[in-house]
């Protein structure tokens, strides 16, 4: 086009009777020509940039760094059902194709929060509790150590887990409907109440239902976090334990009795509502496992671009549209979430 205008002068030049002066003006009437054609030329150009940027799909290459509950965690591999936090980050990778996200930290809550607050050496971006009071704690308390607000990602379940059928934890057949005090446990696995939300739910449970201390019962075992305490009833070290309902979860369903299809080593299990009702009260078990995350400034570094990563990330986790017609589909955070039997923070 630049091109087109340039021959228009030479052609009408072309005789030189015209006038130094004459010349000029016209110089000077195309270069204003192409100055504007040129400069629309980079706004659209522009545009089309900013819509690539900003695109689904079309993310500049940049990685965000989790610290991970064990719960939400489990073994961190995506693809087999027993991740979630590794089948989110993969749903999440595939819509953004410029973004990753690493877990460089998992285990309980109160040890992920110490890890952060004593340095965050391990340059964690954003810290998903099994709790709601922890990240709520972290931006109250240690507000220069993060950014933003607490939100919820995740409504999760306590079970309780059999590995043989002299326990059947069930309610189906024989079976107990959970924990019973006269099953004459050979022991049982807890994850420790003062790390670990998961435990802490466990704990309230034996004392609310039972009038248990578990701190006084020498066959209550307690383990660093609720992965420990599943992989304890696992392998067999103890016959039944309080565990994550994710952990036994497949396709939204978990073991309720010894006939349907189990994990290795696995017999019965029985889940736990927080609360139980009746026709003229209600009773709590334990506080609802509402689980929170929060993003950390201390420790890092974030580029702008890390930045919009972390907002895309946010916004994913607490995308909670749910199937409400044919022609709807529950996102891809609830999809997840049913998968591996939890329950979207707002239902």
């Amino acid at each position: 086009m630049a091109m087109e205008v340039l021959d228009s002068l030479t052609s009408w030049n072309g005789s030189g009777r015209k006038s130094s002066g004459v010349i000029l003006a016209k110089t000077e009437q195309v270069e204003d020509v192409l100055s504007r054609r040129i400069l629309k030329e980079i706004m659209a150009c522009g545009a089309a940039l900013s819509f690539f940027l900003i695109a689904p799909g079309a993310a500049q290459a940049t990685n965000i760094n989790l610290a991970v509950a064990s719960n939400f965690y489990g073994d961190g591999v995506a693809g087999t059902n027993t991740s979630i936090i590794a089948d989110i980050i993969s749903d999440f990778q595939n819509a953004y194709s410029g973004y990753t996200v690493t877990v460089v930290a998992n285990g309980a809550t109160q040890t992920l929060k110490n890890q952060i607050t004593t340095g965050n050496t391990s340059a964690v971006d954003l810290f998903l509790a099994a709790d709601y009071t922890t990240p709520q704690d972290l931006a109250a308390n240690y507000s220069t150590m993060v950014t933003g607000q607490a939100f919820p990602y995740a409504l999760g379940v306590l079970a309780i887990l059999s590995n043989t059928t002299a326990y059947n934890v069930s309610c189906g057949g024989a079976g107990s409907c959970g924990f019973t005090t006269g099953a004459g446990y050979t022991s049982v696995a807890i994850a420790a109440p003062t790390l670990a939300p998961y435990g802490e739910a466990a704990r309230e449970l034996l004392w609310q239902q039972f009038g248990i201390d578990y701190t006084t019962v020498t066959t209550i075992h307690t383990y660093t976090n609720i992965t420990a305490a599943y992989n304890a009833v696992v392998n067999r070290t103890d016959p039944v334990g309080f565990v994550a309902l994710s952990a036994l979860c497949t396709s939204g369903n978990y073991p309720k009795a010894i006939t349907t299809p189990l994990p290795a080593n696995v017999q019965t299990a029985y889940a736990y509502s927080p609360f139980e009702t009746t026709a003229t009260s209600i009773a709590r078990f334990y506080k609802p496992l509402l689980q929170g995350g929060i993003a950390i400034t201390i420790g890092t570094s974030r580029t702008g671009p890390q930045n919009t990563e972390l907002t895309a990330f946010k916004t994913f986790l607490q995308n909670f549209t749910v199937k409400v017609s044919s022609s709807t589909s529950d996102s891809a955070m609830v999809t997840r979430l049913k998968q591996y039997c939890y329950s979207p923070p707002s239902q």
